[in-house]
């Protein structure tokens, strides 16, 4: 049987026992108040038959109209009192019927009484005298007999008060026995069928966690645990066939990782070397090139000098535009130097503080401030994990550049910060004659001019600016318009670069 229709079948059955239980409760307890209504009725009697003894004796010793009126009150109230009682045992109903015809009778002798103590009172007779005692007598009789039913009543219905509360008391000790015993059936099965099984699933699951996935659970049950169990072996077993084949692919993709590690690392030795052999060839490049460009300069000059007299003004402005070409050729040599030595030449990166590289910057800058009329401005500025002399190149160039490309006013420059998510992010700010934001990109670009010859400068500035950032980690961009300024920012992570 299947767990949930064995307690759905023990369910209804408990429900079922508990519902008789509680009728015969409710029958026996309503048969107990009417048993104890019914004795206090009979015990209202006896009272109401001691006062009547009482009375009686007093009418006939004093012959007075209160205990008459008082004894034709109790025992009309008595008479209403047994007409509306109502017994269902045959025993029960002789004796009400008994009391009834014993209080007519008494209301007739007690009449008689009256009349007679009425006309012994007038006569004054011996003979009047002795039969008013006799119908006393009978009076007295009369109650006697009443107060005889009266207490086999009361006696019947007490015993029937003591039955139905033994009877209670049975049903109650039966409920909780069956209360127990389900209790105990209910365990026991409870422990055979689902804590047992569970706890044999339990032990099965902590093996499976220890990696032991050949472990099955015993269970051949045909419920709802039994179909757990098998659950639980099918599981088991794909588990085991997945693990086999997942420990399969780590093998091979280890191997992989291992040719591909062994690439990858021959392809980083190459490409260490070639960096490092590029870097030299472009150090020794410009450095063996600026030597026979000073001389083919040099020599230019020279023979301005020595010639001018003796040339024509043609040729004169033929030799200007080669020495200009010569040292032209020299500036953009050694820009490409230092463009090349910012990932080679910069230094180990360390705590550096803002403010003071953006001072050292403004001080390199303290003539061409002076002769553009510059202000500057900054908020408080951090501290930075960086190469503080590369930082300040950066600050440099920034500032430099917005000096340059300055409009009719004088240049307003801001260095403004803000702390972001895990880096600090660093904009200038100018106000000079800005760019069409479609070359926002190209102006980082190496040797990429936008504004032709009438500018000085080669276009090398923004470029180590963008190498800068990038061996620090960080990212850089422009946002600018045309005619109003432009605002380079870059970032810094707080804690990293190359």
């Amino acid at each position: 049987m299947r767990i949930k229709t064995f307690l759905l079948v023990t369910g209804i059955v408990f429900l079922i026992v508990i519902a008789a239980l509680v009728a015969v409760f409710i029958v026996t307890a309503q048969e107990g108040a009417k048993s104890r209504e019914n004795r206090g009725n009979a015990t209202s009697i006896i009272r109401s038959l001691q006062s009547l003894s009482v009375l009686t004796t007093e009418y006939a010793a004093y012959r007075e109209e209160r205990p008459a009126y008082q004894i034709q009150q109790i025992q009309a109230a008595l008479a209403e009192m047994l007409d509306q009682a109502s017994f269902d045992g045959a025993e029960e109903q002789a004796i009400l019927a008994s009391l009834t015809g014993q209080n007519d009778k008494f209301r007739s002798d007690f009449e008689y009484l009256v009349k007679l103590c009425g006309q012994d009172a007038q006569n004054g007779s011996v003979q009047q005298a002795e039969l008013t005692e006799r119908v006393k007598s009978r009076l007295q009789l009369d109650i006697e007999l009443m107060a005889g039913d009266a207490i086999r009543l009361s006696d019947i219905f007490g015993n029937r008060v003591a039955v139905t509360q033994t009877v209670t008391a049975v049903i109650l000790g039966i409920a909780l026995l069956m209360l127990i015993a389900l209790g105990v059936i209910l365990f026991v099965v409870a422990w055979r069928r689902m804590l047992v099984p569970l706890l044999q699933l339990q032990k099965g699951t902590q093996l499976i966690a220890e990696g032991k996935l050949d472990f099955r659970v015993g269970i051949a049950s045909h419920d709802e645990i039994g179909e757990l169990a098998a659950n639980f072996n099918t599981m088991a077993g794909r588990l085991k066939y997945s693990y086999s084949e997942l420990e399969k692919s780590r093998d091979d993709l280890e191997i992989k990782v291992q040719e591909r590690t062994a690439e990858l690392q021959r392809t980083a030795k190459e490409l260490h070397r070639s960096n490092m052999e590029l870097q030299q060839f472009a150090y020794v490049a410009s450095h063996d090139l600026q030597e026979p460009l000073r001389t083919i300069s040099s020599f230019l000059q020279l023979i301005e000098k020595r010639y001018a007299d003796s040339v024509g003004g043609e040729a004169r402005e033929f030799i200007g535009f080669s020495v200009a070409a010569a040292n032209r050729l020299q500036e953009m040599i050694r820009a490409l130097l230092e463009y090349s030595r910012v990932q080679s030449s910069g230094r180990t990166f360390a705590v550096v503080k803002t403010q003071a590289v953006l001072n050292e910057a403004i001080g390199n800058l303290s003539k061409a401030i002076e002769e553009s009329g510059a202000s500057i401005t900054a908020d408080p500025l951090p501290q930075i994990y960086g190469d503080g002399g590369q930082l300040v190149r950066l600050f440099q160039n920034l500032l430099a550049n917005a000096i340059k490309f300055r409009g009719s006013q004088p240049p307003v420059i801001h260095v403004s910060f803000e702390k972001k998510q895990g880096e600090s992010l660093f904009c200038v700010q100018d106000n000079g004659i800005g760019m069409d934001q479609k070359y926002a990109d190209r102006v980082f670009t190496i040797f990429q001019r936008l504004h032709g010859r009438d500018m000085p400068g080669i276009g090398i500035g923004l470029a180590v600016c963008k190498r800068i950032v990038e061996r620090h980690g960080g990212r850089i961009w422009v946002e600018s318009e045309t005619g109003k300024g432009a605002r380079f920012c870059f970032t810094i992570p707080l804690r990293g670069g190359n």
